[in-house]
C-alpha cells in the first residue's frame, strides 16, 4: 500500500512537472480582426528581424526603430524607420530586375529612399517619415488582427508589430 503511494505521489508530481514545463510562461495570444481603425490608433514597432518566404523566394527582413504610427481621428498613417530586406532562392537571379524595378515605382512616391545592392541582392528602404490619408475602409481591407489586449497587431504576412 505504501509502495503504490509512493508511486501515485510521483506520477502526479511528473504530471505536474511535465504540465508546467509544456505551458508557454507568458498569455498566448488570441487574434481578432481589426474591425474599426481606432483598434489601431496609436504607435506599432516592427520587430528587428523577420523572414517570409514566396514562391521559392525568402526575404530576410532586418529593421532599424520601424515604426507605423496610425491616427483614426485624422485617418492618416505614417511610417518612419530602415527596412533592410535580403532575398534569396533559387530563380533569384532572373527576378532581381523585376523586384528592383517595383522599388523604382515606390521611389517616386518620394516618400522612401531606396537603395539596392545587386552583390547580396539586398535592398535598403528609409522611410522619411511620411503620412498618407487612409480611410476605415482601407484600413478593414489591410487585414489586420490584433490580440486580445490590444498590444499587438498582425498584419497578413503574420509580422507582429507591438504597441509602443
Amino acid at each position: 500500500m505504501k509502495k503504490n503511494a509512493i508511486f501515485c505521489f510521483f506520477v502526479i508530481l511528473l504530471a505536474f512537472v511535465l504540465t508546467i514545463i509544456s505551458c508557454d510562461d507568458g498569455e498566448s495570444d488570441i487574434w481578432i480582426d481589426v474591425t474599426n481603425f481606432s483598434q489601431l490608433n496609436g504607435t506599432w514597432k516592427s520587430p528587428s528581424s523577420y523572414s517570409i518566404t514566396n514562391g521559392g523566394i525568402t526575404q530576410n527582413t532586418t529593421t532599424n526603430n520601424y515604426l507605423i504610427t496610425f491616427n483614426s481621428i485624422t485617418e492618416t498613417m505614417s511610417h518612419s524607420g530602415t527596412t533592410t530586406i535580403r532575398y534569396t532562392g533559387e530563380n533569384i537571379n532572373s527576378l532581381w530586375s523585376s523586384i528592383k524595378m517595383n522599388m523604382e515605382s515606390m521611389i517616386l512616391l518620394d516618400i522612401i529612399t531606396v537603395t539596392t545592392n545587386d552583390t547580396n541582392y539586398s535592398i535598403t528602404i528609409t522611410y522619411n517619415n511620411f503620412t498618407i490619408q487612409i480611410s476605415n475602409n482601407v484600413i478593414l481591407q489591410l487585414g489586420f488582427q490584433i490580440n486580445q489586449n490590444g498590444t499587438k497587431i498582425i498584419n497578413p504576412e503574420g509580422i507582429i508589430f507591438t504597441k509602443q
